[in-house]
């Protein structure tokens, strides 16, 4: 192996000598970096993003479309809710406030079931539908006040709690009857659509 000389190192330090090539510095040899001429476009989409915009927007306007048919098919009910409000603020007499329920249910009941009700319902089978068509049971004592009251006054002590009980099931009858009768709920099986 040879060995450097203090003359070696010498004739390496004068100028004008050959002297060995020396390593490139890797860092000078890097580049910018280069940004595109223009913008990158997002357009045009490939076709499964086409596919979900159609997607998105047929769900949306399918929810659109039956949230508003729900809004109109329940809209008798708001309308009930809004008139047994009044009726229960004007009424007086203890007959005519449960003349004028009676009328407000067969009216809501007609319009919610045109083809099994005509309205022609009274006593024990009108009470039946009622409680047939919302699965809500009406209590024994307020189902023959409801009775007497339609025909006679009132004879019960308690009428003003039993008429609020009767208020009180009309309000939750208009909200909770459902929309399709059972064969057996109908008006005694005949239908007038």
């Amino acid at each position: 192996m040879p060995t450097l000389t203090p003359a070696m190192t010498q004739q390496a330090l004068t100028p004008g000598m050959p002297q060995a090539p020396q390593a490139a510095d890797p860092l000078a040899q890097l580049r910018d970096i280069h940004l595109p001429q223009e913008a990158i476009s997002n357009l045009p989409l490939a076709p499964g993003w086409w596919l979900l915009a159609l997607l998105l927007i047929t769900a949306i306007s399918t929810a659109i479309v039956l949230w508003r048919r729900q809004r109109q098919r329940n809209r008798y009910r708001q309308e009930a809710l809004t008139h047994l409000g009044r009726i229960e603020t004007q009424q007086n007499s203890d007959q005519s406030l449960l003349q004028a329920i009676n009328t407000l249910l067969k009216r809501t009941a007609i319009a919610a079931y045109p083809c099994h009700f005509s309205g022609n319902l009274h006593g024990e089978s009108w009470l039946d539908f009622l409680q047939h068509s919302s699965g809500i049971s009406i209590p024994e004592d307020l189902r023959q006040f409801w009775i007497d009251s339609s025909y006679a006054r009132p004879k019960a002590d308690n009428h003003q709690a039993l008429q609020q009980q009767i208020c009180q099931f009309a309000r939750s009858w208009i909200r909770q009857h459902r929309h399709k009768l059972d064969d057996s709920v109908s008006n005694g099986g005949q239908t007038t659509c």
